[in-house]
């Protein structure tokens, strides 16, 4: 199994910067999943090809600098998992993951997969 590390956006790290500069503030209600692979910058703004979109299903603090959230994706095509993206609830694309050689999964439609970064 590959280690999911993924990249902060610019429009991520924009969108949780708070109004008053005072402190940061997100809520993660999403994760994304489509084919396209690819070495991401932080300049992404949605993911290549999306192909399916599912709510956050649970997540917890792990410790500084870390946090764990579990997704359930049980709908959807076939297809092959090579990006992944967090998601805001105002749709903001805060983080992605992509790897050019290695595909997370491959999503078989009916089969759901639990994810977890």
């Amino acid at each position: 199994m590959i280690a999911l590390k993924p990249v902060l956006t610019r429009a991520g790290m924009r969108a949780v910067f708070n109004a008053d500069s005072d402190g940061l503030k997100a809520t993660i209600s999403h994760i994304a999943f489509g084919d396209s692979a690819y070495a991401p910058t932080g300049e992404e703004t949605a993911l290549k090809n999306e192909r399916v979109r599912v709510p956050i299903a649970g997540g917890s603090w792990v410790g500084d600098y870390t946090i764990h959230m579990t997704a359930l994706l049980d709908t959807g095509p076939s297809f092959w998992v090579r990006e992944c993206g967090i998601v805001l609830d105002n749709g903001t694309l805060l983080a992605v993951w992509s790897d050019t050689a290695t595909p997370l999964a491959y999503k078989t439609a009916g089969v759901p997969i639990v994810t977890a970064f």
